[in-house]
């Protein structure tokens, strides 16, 4: 692992020069995004009331976290791919996490996804540098993702403001149908096919206190076939998706942590998404987690911290309309462990 994922110091350097800003230029976006005590107040009451009115999460305050403040139960398995700005987010601590994603066990060809992160607040500083590589499969559809993210962090008067920046290479492929007797057929007897792309993603993350919000493009390109069976990369607004999180987290009893959060997904050709949660950690150890999310789905999910640095985490994710007999739910594992 450490071989894999080892940088060298040249390498820090040139990233060093390359996302450099300058003293002036901080100083600069202090004054521009500065926002006052009495807004992040009403900030605060209005997160909070919206949350609690509606559903409750648990989450849990233990090293390794699990998806630490920020909460959210499905956002935060892949937090750093849905927003760059969280890369890092824990100063001075490396995490290696594997996830994956199981749906619909019962339906051959149905979803699954893994994948795999590294992220890091040690190389340099304000900085987080994260790694991941993501790999996703429905049907007769193979899609690979490799992705580099970086965010910096501006300290404000209240709180702090991260900027975040991610670059992937994909490829995406389909596979060819050999086990039916169509091949006659121009449909059927397509051979497989398989194409490289790109895309990008970008986002911020405001935290002052227990208060958290974020925004973000998770992909900024479009990755389409194109009739020649190449895969295109088009820039299109009303096909960008954004992403936005808020929460708050307070502590009734000295053992207890509850943090409601509360995720919207916008976008121009899809219908408004949501996703609420409320949440508990017991004694810094135990997690349970509740949720509602759009389509009328619910969402349990359970943490333990093994050791000191390592956690597991459990999340179950089912439809309560009248498919919900037809199906079965959604599974999600992970694995976190802190490495420095």
């Amino acid at each position: 692992m450490k071989r894999t994922l080892f940088f060298s110091f040249d390498i820090i350097q040139l990233i060093k020069r390359t996302v450099f800003v300058t003293f002036d230029i901080i100083q600069l976006i202090k004054r521009t995004v500065f926002v006052p005590l009495d807004i992040i107040q009403l900030i605060k009451r209005t997160v909070f009331v919206l949350t609690t009115l509606l559903i409750f999460a648990v989450k849990l305050d233990s090293q390794p976290r699990f998806g630490d403040e920020r909460g959210n139960i499905s956002y935060r398995t892949n937090e750093m791919l849905m927003n760059p700005a969280l890369t890092g987010a824990q100063d001075s601590i490396s995490i290696v996490a594997l996830s994956a994603r199981l749906q619909w066990l019962d339906v051959e060809g149905a979803p699954i996804s893994q994948n795999i992160q590294f992220q890091t607040a040690t190389l340099a500083p304000r900085s987080g540098l994260g790694v991941s590589i993501h790999n996703d499969s429905y049907g007769l559809n193979r899609n690979l993702q490799f992705a580099l993210h970086y965010s910096y962090k501006l300290h404000l008067r209240h709180g702090s403001l991260s900027f975040g920046l991610n670059l992937a290479a994909l490829t995406c492929g389909t596979e060819a149908i050999t086990d039916l007797d169509q091949q006659s057929d121009p449909q059927f007897a397509r051979p497989s096919v398989r194409s490289w792309g790109f895309n990008a993603g970008a986002g911020a993350y405001y935290r002052a206190g227990e208060l958290f919000a974020g925004l973000s493009i998770p992909q900024l390109f479009a990755n389409d076939f194109t009739p020649d069976q190449r895969l295109s990369n088009t820039f299109a607004i009303d096909r960008l998706q954004y992403i936005l999180v808020g929460g708050y987290r307070f502590r009734p009893h000295p053992l207890l942590n509850l943090q409601p959060t509360l995720l919207l997904a916008l976008s121009q050709r899809a219908t408004l998404g949501y996703e609420l949660m409320l949440a508990a950690t017991y004694r810094s150890r135990l997690e349970i987690g509740l949720g509602h999310s759009a389509g009328n789905h619910l969402q349990l999910a359970a943490g333990i911290a093994l050791l000191r640095k390592l956690s597991l985490r459990y999340q179950y994710g089912q439809s309560l309309g009248h498919l919900s007999n037809n199906f079965s739910g959604i599974h999600n594992i992970s694995l976190a462990m802190v490495i420095r």
